[in-house]
């Protein structure tokens, strides 16, 4: 029989010239006795993070009653403590009555509870009011449908509580989503400030809170507005605040509250604000008011993108170098980034325009419009100058989105001289509003005699026939276009690559002419700079009626540089090589991506062809620039 294998130690990390009996007696030791070793006893307290942080509050409790060595170093360790969230029925494991008897809620810096209890709510309004969190930092309560944690009746109410955190307390999120109370049981901006002086970020979330009995809140006046602020703190530069974030879903917000909030809140960065009464209005109280100053983002009854208005909560507000300098020139909310705003009407968009005439910093603009008659795109373009415009229809279902994109490149005059800028605009719509795709176009084709370059994405659209003549017609720029998931007749689809074909095969001709006719090589250069740019890239996504032929078509786009093809179960190896085959040594680049008819074999020749053909090229041009 084969003798049985020992298990092997692991060496020793310190090697020693001593005799090894001391390390032969241990690894005996290890291998005949029976008892456990207690790992949290031998680890460092650095090391014990890294075991118990992934552990629930609760199970860091049943942890502490394993040994008293155990209750010793995880009670010691402040770092598993700083984040405490209570989900759900806590009550049955004690956890909030065990923080008030041990000396564990001091080291507490966010408190966090989801969807508790009346108990709950209670017992943790009992941990303010002891004084046993007295480091606390970020507190955040999400109330669910079963019962409500701000309710005037309770004596216990723990937003009465958060006054004992008047000198820690910088960071308080409230949300509601129960159907319980009106707009009358809202709590007051003026009443949390002043609980708690030292807030900076408050998040209050209500959406579901229906309105008073009156349906509209114009008898509110002064002091019974939620959101007024009618006096500051001790500190004669106002109240701390940084960020407000007040989503109320059917009252209302009014112009006399914004205008409090700016006078009293001079450190204000982000202010978002989900239901306003004539938002645009509120424009007109921005630029007259010299503060505040350090308003990056705001929102009136609109979106922005989650992950950019995240980013601008994130944000702790301070500015650079630069910033620094245009603070002392301006007086006025220069250094505002983002703005979301709704554009309704025709008085909306006079207040809008004469805004952004103003403010000529804005970086990330969004607009919620409904009918097209009194919204103007072209005009739009003329006095913004940012990175990003999003469009988003009011009939926007989100089972139905379609999405427009549009890489515009515009050369504009400032005061100095002529610079050029690049804007993407995000048109966002039902794809049963079929009204906003050609309307998109023509806006675009309206602004087209300052566009240099322009690129453009249809994800599931209806691209109708008048869609595709704005295209081939008005768009001589068009270097890019996209075509992703969208419905569009066969004869729509072969009008446009004809169309695309067409126009390279004029521009070549032209070209050709002016070589024959002009000596000056000058002249023929001033002459290619002001020709439009020819198309350099073409992609179909989950196109059915993109077949071989059409594919081949593409090789006749001279300038053509990349084609993409992704899920166009309709093209075979067929249409690919012909595409490889017939075209010139412009096209660089070919992607095909879950095209089931197109083999791995075809891929490689792809391949192979495009890179003797580069290698041609190159040494083509290098030969000219010898001769």
């Amino acid at each position: 029989m084969e003798q049985q294998q020992q298990p092997l130690l692991p060496a020793p990390l310190i090697s020693s010239t001593k005799d090894d009996s001391e390390t032969t007696s241990l690894s005996s030791f290890l291998q005949t006795s029976n008892h456990a070793i207690d790992f949290v006893r031998c680890l460092p307290f650095e090391l014990l993070p890294l075991v118990f942080d992934s552990f629930p509050i609760e199970n860091l409790f049943e942890c502490m009653n394993v040994s008293p060595s155990w209750r010793y170093r995880i009670a010691r360790s402040p770092s598993l403590w700083q984040q405490v969230t209570v989900i759900g029925d806590a009550t049955k494991h004690d956890l909030i009555p065990k923080l008030q008897q041990s000396s564990i809620a001091a080291y507490i810096r966010q408190y966090k509870i989801i969807d508790g209890s009346e108990k709950e709510y209670s017992q943790s309004a009992d941990l303010i009011v002891s004084g046993c969190l007295t480091r606390l930092q970020s507190l955040a309560i999400h109330g669910g449908q079963q019962y409500c944690f701000y309710d005037d009746s309770n004596s216990n109410n723990i937003l009465q509580s958060i006054q004992h955190l008047r000198n820690t307390l910088t960071e308080l999120e409230l949300t509601w989503y129960g159907r319980d109370l009106s707009s009358s049981h809202l709590p007051r901006l003026s009443s949390l400030l002043s609980g708690c002086p030292s807030l900076r970020r408050l998040r209050v979330d209500m959406p579901a809170i229906r309105a008073n009995d009156g349906g509209d809140n114009e008898k509110e006046t002064g002091d019974t507005l939620p959101l007024f602020l009618s006096s500051i703190n001790d500190d004669e530069h106002g109240w701390k605040l940084t960020h407000l974030q007040w989503l109320i879903g059917s009252r209302k917000a009014t112009a006399h509250e914004f205008a409090s909030i700016l006078d009293t809140c001079p450190a204000l960065t982000y202010l978002k604000l989900d239901s306003c009464k004539e938002p645009t209005s509120f424009l007109s109280l921005l630029l007259d008011r010299k503060s505040p100053k350090t308003l990056r983002y705001l929102a009136l009854s609109a979106e922005h993108n989650k992950s950019f208005e995240n980013h601008y909560w994130n944000d702790d507000g301070n500015v650079g170098s630069e910033e620094a300098r245009a603070v002392k020139q301006h007086q006025h909310c220069y250094n505002l980034k983002a703005l979301a705003i709704p554009c309704l009407n025709e008085i909306d968009w006079i207040n809008l325009t004469n805004f952004m005439m103003m403010m000529n910093r804005i970086q990330d603009l969004t607009i919620l419009h409904g009918d097209h008659h009194a919204f103007d795109l072209a005009r739009l373009l003329r006095v913004y100058h940012g990175k990003q415009l999003r469009l988003r229809h009011t009939g926007l279902r989100y089972q139905y989105i379609s999405t427009i994109h549009a890489r515009v490149s515009f050369n504009y005059s400032s005061q100095l001289n002529r610079q050029r800028k690049t804007t993407v605009i995000t048109s966002t719509f039902c794809r049963d509003y079929m009204v906003q795709c050609p309307w998109f176009m023509n806006q675009l084709k309206s602004s087209s005699f300052a566009v240099s370059t322009l690129s453009l994405g249809f994800s599931q659209c209806f691209i109708l026939d008048s869609c595709l003549r704005r295209l081939l017609d008005g768009f001589p720029c068009l270097q890019e276009i996209d075509i992703d998931n969208c419905v569009l007749e066969s004869t729509t689809l072969t009008d446009l690559i004809d169309g695309l074909a067409a126009g390279s095969e004029d521009g070549c001709s032209s070209d050709e002419e002016t070589i024959t006719s002009q000596d000056n090589l000058q002249y023929h250069h001033r002459h290619l700079l002001s020709l439009p740019p020819p198309m350099k890239h073409i992609s179909f996504g989950s196109i059915p009626g993109l077949t071989d032929s059409l594919v081949a078509t593409l090789a006749e786009i001279h300038s053509l540089k990349q084609v993409t093809l992704s899920c166009c179960y309709s093209v075979t190896d067929q249409g690919v090589r012909d595409l490889v085959d017939k075209s010139g040594i412009e096209l660089e680049q070919v992607v095909i991506r879950d095209c089931k008819q197109v083999s791995y074999m075809t891929t490689e020749y792809i391949q192979k062809k495009l890179e003797s053909r580069s290698r041609k090229g190159l040494a083509y041009y290098y030969d000219a620039c010898i001769l």
